[in-house]
């Protein structure tokens, strides 16, 4: 494999690629995991967000994943479907949807975050605690 830095990128070009490379890399395993529970990683990163306490509209989901409204709506499509998520009025703005979990939806969250678990630590298991907390840290304020 070429060493970047020998075409005249820098260390933190060199970063950029690699965290590119680990999140491609740590995606599509996760993905592949998961289809086996007929659930996308984007699915089931929008089921990790809706189990929070925080409610959710679908155009909120859209902004905080950055991806475009009617992708989120055609995933809520599929999930509701599987009856893993219900969209309600909100009671605020009856203009207003409100995405969240239902008790079957909870109940399979909890097996596709054993299964992602194992992906998760498969990946990351030679890190040590340490290591994890400052590249929560560092990346947190990457991302901020």
């Amino acid at each position: 494999m070429m060493n970047p830095r020998s075409i005249g990128f820098s260390e933190h070009q060199e970063l950029a690629i690699r965290l590119q490379q680990a999140g491609d890399v740590i995606r599509n395993h996760l993905d592949s995991v998961l289809s086996g529970h007929r659930v996308t990683f984007f699915q089931f990163s929008m089921l990790v967000m809706l189990a929070s306490t925080t409610a959710w509209s679908p155009a909120r989901i859209a902004r905080h994943m950055k991806v475009d409204p009617a992708l989120v709506t055609r995933a809520l499509n599929k999930l509701e479907a599987e009856e893993w998520v219900q969209r309600t009025r909100s009671l605020e703005d009856r203009r207003g949807v409100i995405v969240s979990l239902t008790h079957r939806g909870d109940a399979r969250l909890a097996q596709l975050c054993k299964a992602a678990s194992e992906v998760l630590q498969a990946r990351f298991g030679f890190l040590q605690d340490e290591d994890v907390v400052r590249l929560i840290a560092a990346l947190t304020l990457m991302v901020s």
